[in-house]
């Protein structure tokens, strides 16, 4: 048994390895971007366009300048698709024109995408609820059932890294959910009637 439970542990920790690192800075969906740059020689920068995952918009926004530091803030709607984003700057000294970009890849949470997170509260939750079964303890069964209700409500509220279709993403919700909701009616009516 000991064995067992170090074999699942180890794999626990090696899918934590398998966490996804993107090359760009992560914004959240529908929430503004503040991008700071500097240049010596710049009088003027535009934000000129927006290479977005559902094609390029127009943004045509001028740059605050602070001494040598430009700010632009990107309106939180160039920013409402899962994906990497790429805005276009242009600045100009007046006689000589200079262009950049910066690139922010859009998250649901803002933060890094890992499928190793989904992957360990389903392992968790589904280790615990076999663990219960195994010991005909229905506390420890409702308890990783718990786990299956979070991770439901997890997929449902943010998606599924990776997956942009919405009745995928809410169907795999629903079926988790619905697992979660039998496990732990089943569990609660065998722990009532003992």
């Amino acid at each position: 048994m000991k064995t067992n439970f170090l074999i699942i542990m180890f794999g626990m920790l090696l899918m934590m390895s398998f966490i996804s690192a993107s090359s760009y800075d992560e914004a959240k969906i529908d929430n503004p971007i503040y991008y700071s740059f500097t240049s010596n020689n710049a009088t003027q920068c535009n934000l000129t366009t927006g290479n977005t995952p559902s094609g390029i918009v127009e943004i045509n926004q001028e740059a605050t300048r602070n001494g040598q530091t430009f700010n632009v803030t990107v309106n939180e709607s160039y920013v409402g698709d899962i994906g990497v984003s790429c805005f276009n700057i242009v600045c100009s000294d007046g006689s000589e024109i200079e262009t950049g970009s910066f690139c922010k890849d859009v998250t649901t949470t803002g933060f890094m995408n890992s499928v190793g997170y989904y992957f360990l509260i389903l392992i968790l939750s589904l280790g615990l609820i076999l663990v219960g079964i195994g010991l005909r303890d229905a506390i420890i069964t409702i308890l990783g059932s718990i786990g299956l209700y979070f991770l439901g409500l997890y997929i449902l509220r943010f998606g599924i890294v990776g997956i942009m279709d919405p009745v995928y993403t809410w169907a795999t919700a629903i079926i988790v959910l619905g697992l979660a909701f039998y496990v732990s009616v089943k569990s609660a009516y065998e722990l009532i009637t003992g």
